[in-house]
């Protein structure tokens, strides 16, 4: 059976997203040429960072572009955590009957 093994991303900084990955959410980095290969330790999911060659433009939230989203079991611990490595994100906010979420 043929399953998705990994998601690439062409993204403007390969490096600076590749160590939040790491520093953040405890991924595992391995550079293969231009490419950093995020992953998980006991997943066989990865995710691959590309360079894109673009700069990276400022999003608003009313932007539209692709949103990507961490499923966990308690967004509020989630949320803890990530703050607590200095990143900046957003109150929990019920939307809807989709979700329970917060925006980095």
């Amino acid at each position: 059976m043929r399953k998705i093994s990994g998601l690439l991303f062409r993204v403007a900084d390969t490096e600076g997203l590749a160590t939040w990955y790491q520093n953040v959410l405890g991924m595992t980095i391995k550079k293969e040429g231009d490419k950093h290969l995020c992953k998980y330790d006991s997943q066989d999911l990865q995710l691959i960072l590309e360079k894109s060659g673009k700069a990276a433009t400022s999003q608003s939230g009313m932007s539209v572009y692709w949103k990507i989203g961490i499923g966990l079991p308690d967004v509020d611990l989630g949320r803890d955590k990530i703050m607590a490595k200095n990143t900046i994100i957003s109150e929990a906010a019920q939307f809807m009957e989709i979700g329970y979420l917060c925006h980095l």
